[in-house]
């Protein structure tokens, strides 16, 4: 150990890490009189920092300033013993950058603050993360609304570039039995190419498709299956995505990067294939919604026929309330498998207590995504092993109202946001996030919450074990009539009287 005390040594490794630590006094305008030398990392000298008259506003972003500063000022009104933060910082080229800031209020005996410590880690890439899985949600749910094929594909290629950071792409359509492709929408140097029909045998594309997988090609004057066309001489990068439902091929999204060689990341390309099925079963959808409006009109008299289009239509709305559920899962992956098994619950303690059909589907469908609100808490309070600081736990409390915020939009012919948003509430009023008491919240919500805590507390969590069956039935039978339904607590009790393996433990 000896040798780390030495300067040399204990500097090389404060450049290394990527936590910069830096103090000074709160009071004024929060003067920095200490920062470590890894501070390099964004082009400035310890001494621009330190000797500067307003340093912390000089490398914050003008735009989260005033909030900063407040959240830093309420904070220390509040003689709170930290703050966690997220903002933005300006390197000195003028380059934003994400950064965590945890900080530490140190008081004198008077209950003064007399120094504050922060702890800032660059969280750029996880924003920028957090970002495509929002932008992938957004997508997800606006494709949902468009029926019009057409209309349809043109917002599927957009948000593809867009995702991808390209401003050249195309979409291509599978025809005549499979023997051709065509680009019904293309943009950039592709645009002039829209309907064009090209044979399967020929380009890149017919690789895709033929594999059925996502094919990347870094350098494609390289590639052996290139076209040799004029208005493909500048392409260098090139991403193809196959559009499928089952095995059946639907076409092909390929975005093109010119000029440059450019490096996609995995993980971008894993949000990319999510995108792809995403926009798949929202093609399908859209054709199939075509195909019924047609029959409509040429035959009245087709009723069987539009009932199965209905129930086509409908299984594909549940396989994109399934996608957007999973979405979550990218950041915590026991939330897929949980919202799936509330949601069975749900829907079977609905028909025990008394729910018709039909609400009896929403509250299903309300449980495959109750959790949705998720997708905007950092994915490392998700999965975090140990306990959660009362400001994580705050945090994990607002996805019931996150999730009424990215539902409430969406047309449902039953009450799902607000299902959602109560399933944390109380018969007592002490849930979240309204603090509602008994018949204020909705009836399925008052099912789904039963469902949610059985379902929790019999399966593992990064945090604990499972808890077992017998501990979530005690739990629900001795706060019966004070948090939880009683109708929706009994019926609970005689499923799994009769049923004990309705849904797995552990």
């Amino acid at each position: 150990m000896a040798p780390l005390r030495e300067g040399y040594n204990l500097n090389q490794v404060i450049a290394n890490t990527p936590v910069i630590i830096l103090w000074g006094e709160p009071a004024g305008d929060r003067s920095i009189d200490f920062v470590t030398d890894n501070i390099g990392l964004y082009g400035y000298t310890v001494p621009e920092i330190v000797m500067d008259e307003a340093p912390f506003d000089k490398i914050l972003l003008k735009e989260d300033r005033e909030r900063v500063d407040a959240a830093f000022r309420e904070a220390l009104a509040e003689k709170r013993p930290s703050l966690l933060a997220d903002y933005r910082i300006v390197d000195k080229a003028g380059r934003a950058h994400w950064v965590e800031d945890r900080t530490t209020f140190y008081y004198d005996r008077g209950g003064e603050a007399v120094l504050y410590q922060s702890c800032l880690m660059d969280i750029s890439d996880r924003k920028l993360a957090e970002e495509r899985l929002s932008l992938l949600h957004d997508t997800s749910m606006a494709f949902m609304e468009e029926l019009d094929p057409g209309t349809l594909v043109r917002q599927i290629l957009d948000k593809a570039l867009e995702f991808a950071g390209a401003s050249d792409g195309l979409v291509s359509v599978m025809e005549g039995g499979g023997e051709s492709r065509r680009i019904t929408w293309g943009e950039g140097l592709f645009k002039p190419l829209v309907g064009m029909s090209i044979p399967m045998d020929r380009g890149f594309m017919a690789e895709v498709l033929k594999e059925g997988r996502r094919i990347v090609i870094d350098d494609y004057h390289s590639y052996r299956g290139r076209m040799d066309m004029e208005e493909f001489r500048d392409i260098t990068t090139i991403i193809g995505i196959p559009l499928h439902r089952g095995r059946r091929i639907l076409g092909a999204i390929t975005t093109v990067f010119r000029d440059e060689v450019r490096a996609i990341d995995e993980h971008t390309l894993d949000q990319m294939d999510q995108f792809a099925a995403a926009a798949s079963i929202a093609l399908e959808n859209a054709r199939l919604y075509e195909e019924t409006r047609r029959e409509a009109e040429e035959r009245q008299k087709a009723e069987r026929r539009a009932a199965e289009g209905y129930g086509r239509l409908q299984n594909i709305f549940s396989d994109v309330i399934r996608t957007m559920g999973k979405i979550v899962g990218k950041k915590d992956p026991y939330t897929v498998g949980h919202q799936e098994r509330v949601a069975l619950l749900a829907g079977e303690l609905g028909k025990r207590a008394g729910l018709d059909d039909t609400q009896c589907e929403g509250l299903r469908i309300a449980g495959l995504v109750h959790d949705i609100g998720k997708i905007e808490i950092p994915g490392e309070i998700l999965s975090k092993p140990g306990t959660l600081s009362r400001i994580e736990f705050e945090l994990i409390k607002t996805h019931a109202q996150s999730g009424y915020d990215i539902l409430k939009e969406v047309d449902f012919p039953w009450p799902v946001a607000g299902i959602v948003r109560q399933h944390h509430e109380r018969l007592d009023g002490s849930g979240y996030p309204q603090g509602l008491r008994g018949s204020e919240t909705l009836p399925e919500a008052r099912i789904l919450a039963v469902a949610d805590v059985v379902e929790s507390m019999m399966s593992y969590r990064p945090y604990r074990p499972a808890l077992g069956l017998k501990a979530a039935l005690d739990e629900i039978r001795a706060k019966r009539n004070e948090l939880y339904d009683p109708e929706a607590v009994d019926a609970c009790l005689d499923l799994f009287n009769e049923q004990p393996g309705f849904i797995s433990e552990g």
